[in-house]
């Protein structure tokens, strides 16, 4: 069972979805404002919040920017359900950190199926990745979505340790894993030692890693990266025991890494979807370029 809570003037729909939810076993209230609605979040554990964009005092999309911004709801799954359905406000509805959009009218199963689906993928999705401890790929996108809501400036960066996938042929998984987790700590390490104000690092899956952190100091990050994985590498793979590791690691430059940033301004319209296309063009140029190290985002 889930608690939801629908935020919604139009009583008929608010009434008709609360009843089709109860039959599904689930808890469901609703509210027709949203200016306080943080508060009332907050008196009650809330799983899901179907919210109206067309709301009598403040729009649905400044609701979903404050909790984005909030501490303790930034990772509440939201649901828009709005009559205004151009692509153009869909998107924009996304952009403020919606997981989900639905027009009206709407077909009532295909509502009640997107619904279930948020729930089940909120409930079986942790914040933590398994592999390394570092947040996963759903919790570090909230922190920056979080960051976007707050219009706080941050740097953002991609980085690939590369080579991963031949890394585990060479080896096994356990060391494949090993070498993921050793990453890990290095990345920890350096945001420790360069005292940034604001920092956050999540692992996306693979040899794939995320980050957040202040612009002043980015630069710093990143020669600390290079620094220490650069002093740290060889003797990881000499303990592994395995002179072809060294001799393909020398000819490959195998688990070296690539960082890819860009910035985010506070007055930026871009949304989270944006700079990590920004990312992925940049990757792709790195790529090309069959090099490692760091690439920037000029245009910022």
């Amino acid at each position: 069972m889930a608690n939801i809570l629908i935020v919604d003037d139009d009583k008929r729909i608010t009434d008709f979805l609360c009843d089709q939810l109860k039959l599904r076993g689930h808890a469901c209230r609703f509210e027709n404002r949203g200016e306080q609605l943080l508060e009332k979040v907050n008196m009650r554990e809330v799983d899901l919040l179907i919210l109206d964009v067309m709301l009598p005092d403040v729009s649905g999309f400044e609701v979903c920017r404050r909790i984005r911004a909030n501490t303790d709801l930034y990772t509440l799954p939201i649901l828009f359900l709005s009559s205004m359905d151009s692509q153009e406000e869909i998107n924009h509805g996304l952009a403020q950190g919606a997981d989900d959009y639905v027009t009206k009218p709407f077909t009532p199963n295909l509502l009640l199926n997107r619904i279930e689906g948020l729930l089940v993928s909120s409930a079986k999705t942790a914040l933590t990745d398994d592999v390394t401890g570092l947040p996963n790929s759903k919790s570090i996108k909230a922190e920056i979505q979080k960051a976007i809501s707050r219009k706080t400036v941050f740097i953002i960066g991609y980085v690939e340790l590369m080579g991963i996938n031949e890394f585990h042929v060479d080896t096994d998984r356990e060391q494949q894993l090993k070498a993921l987790r050793h990453f890990s700590r290095c990345l920890h390490l350096c945001a420790r030692q360069v005292e940034p104000s604001f920092f956050a690092v999540g692992h996306m899956g693979g040899g794939h890693f995320v980050f957040i952190i202040d612009p002043d100091k980015a630069d710093a990050f990143g020669q600390r990266i290079d620094e220490v994985w650069g002093n740290h590498l060889p003797g990881f793979l000499e303990s592994l025991a395995k002179p072809s590791l060294l001799k393909n690691w020398r000819a490959n430059r195998m688990l070296e890494f690539l960082l890819c940033v860009t910035k985010r301004d506070a007055d930026s319209t871009h949304a989270s979807r944006d700079l990590f296309e920004t990312l992925s063009h940049l990757r792709a140029t790195a790529a090309e370029s069959r090099h490692s190290g760091v690439f920037r985002d000029r245009r910022r």
